[in-house]
């Protein structure tokens, strides 16, 4: 029911990339039927889904009815993104690749990509749930990197905690080979607290923008 209501809020938000959640979830019930003979979890999903279709429908026939023309071109325009380069958000198929460092700092990808060696050993992935979490992540950079022309950073969003997630094993492996002070420990969790939130960014973007804009009026 939860995941119904919020997968229709999240394409009322973002629109049908809302619905990728189910791919994940359709692969564990997958298994589940194939492995245990188990049709409890797709049951579950259809009955999400019905939910979500509740959520985000009528709000479409209400805009289609009451600002036809408006909804129309909001449509062909969203189109335009599988097919075109739009507003000149356009990108080479290492774009995503390059934009790692906006989405997780320095280091994190290292510690990302070290995750994600270390469930391929531990056989996580033979797991239903490490299956799907992968099979989404793939899924979704796949398709905005190779089948959408237009690039945009906001689009690979909902795969983030993926990534943290594997980047977790990874610091958590870490910490326990590596590092066994508890001072140690909390230096290095600062360093990547600081490294992800990039404050140097932060500052240079928008403090320094707004300092510039006041020199420049002024």
């Amino acid at each position: 029911l939860l995941t119904g209501v919020f997968a229709g809020a999240a394409i009322l938000i973002k629109w049908l990339i809302g619905l990728l959640v189910y791919s994940s979830w359709g692969i564990i019930s997958l298994y589940s039927i194939i492995k245990k003979k188990n049709y409890s979890l797709f049951l579950n999903l259809i009955f999400s889904f019905i939910i979500c279709l509740l959520i985000f429908i009528p709000w479409q026939i209400f805009t289609y009815y009451k600002f036809p023309t408006e909804f129309l071109f909001e449509l062909s325009f969203n189109q335009k993104h599988l097919v075109e380069v739009v507003e000149g958000n356009g990108g080479g198929y290492f774009f995503y690749i390059k934009s790692l460092r906006h989405y997780y700092g320095y280091l994190i990808p290292f510690f990302f990509l070290h995750g994600i060696w270390l469930s391929y050993k531990r056989k996580y992935f033979e797991n239903e749930v490490g299956f799907a979490l992968i099979f989404y992540a793939v899924l979704l950079f796949s398709f905005f990197t190779f089948m959408v022309p237009t690039k945009m950073n906001g689009f690979l969003y909902s795969i983030l905690p993926i990534g943290l997630i594997y980047s977790s094993i990874s610091v958590n492996t870490f910490m326990q080979k590596y590092i066994a002070k508890k001072v140690f420990v909390f230096l290095f969790i600062s360093i990547l607290v600081i490294d992800t939130l990039n404050p140097y960014d932060i500052w240079k973007r928008t403090f320094r923008n707004e300092e510039y804009t006041r020199k420049t009026n002024n």
